[in-house]
This record gives C-alpha cells, structure tokens and sequence, in this order.
C-alpha cells in the first residue's frame, strides 16, 4: 500500500514535471519569439532614426533655400523699385521734351512766317 500510493506519487509528479517541461517549452517559444519581435523593432527604430535624419537635413537645406530665395526676391523687389522710380523720371523728361519741341516747332513756325513775309516784301519791291 505504501508502494503503491508512492508509485501513484511518482506518477503524479512526472505528470507534473511533464507539464512543467511543456510550459518552460512554451514560454521558451515565446521569449524566443518576443526577441526576436523585438530585434525588428530595434531594426525598425534605427531605420526610422536615420530616415528623422535624413528628414531634418532635408528640412534644414529648405530653410536654407526659403532664405535664399527671400533674399532674392528682396533684391528684386529693390531693382523694380528703382526701375518704377527711373521710369517715373523718364516720363518727366518725355513731358519735358516734348514740351520743348512744341516751344521750338512754334518758334520755327513763326520764323517761318516772317520769312515769308519777309521774301514777300522782298519780291514786292523788287
């Protein structure tokens, strides 16, 4: 009888070591498994480093751009600026020389006429 219940607790217990086996077995599997889910994260957060990297380079050398581009557009706007003023001027001196070739037209006409009358008289008399 004492055998006996020893044989059955033997039993018992390498029921239950088989169990205990399959559940390290198991949990093994899944530590396994979560090392190596976690060597793709690493993988994947190396990878999304260098791509931030890339990005902020990126990023920098268009704000590089943006400055350069804002500067040019400051000088061209200074250039049209000057260019408005310097044609402004030039509209004044057209005005201006177009109000003198009247002057001078009127002066010849008038010139003109006294010779006329001059050549008039001249052949008159003659």
């Amino acid at each position: 009888m004492k055998y006996d219940n020893l044989a059955r607790s033997l039993a018992v217990m390498e029921d239950e070591l088989k169990r205990a086996d399959e559940r390290v077995k198991n949990a093994e599997s899944r530590v396994a498994v979560i090392e190596d889910e976690l060597h793709a994260i690493g993988e994947n957060q190396k990878q999304l480093e260098i791509s931030e990297e890339k990005a902020r380079r990126r990023e920098e050398k268009y704000q590089d751009q943006i400055k350069q581009i804002n500067i040019r557009l400051k000088q061209a706007e200074a250039r049209s600026e000057y260019a408005e003023m310097n044609i402004s001027k030039l509209h004044l001196r057209i005005d201006e020389l177009e109000d003198e070739i009247i002057r001078e037209k009127l002066k010849i006409n008038a010139v003109s006429g006294q010779l006329d009358d001059t050549f008039n008289e001249m052949l008159n008399k003659y």
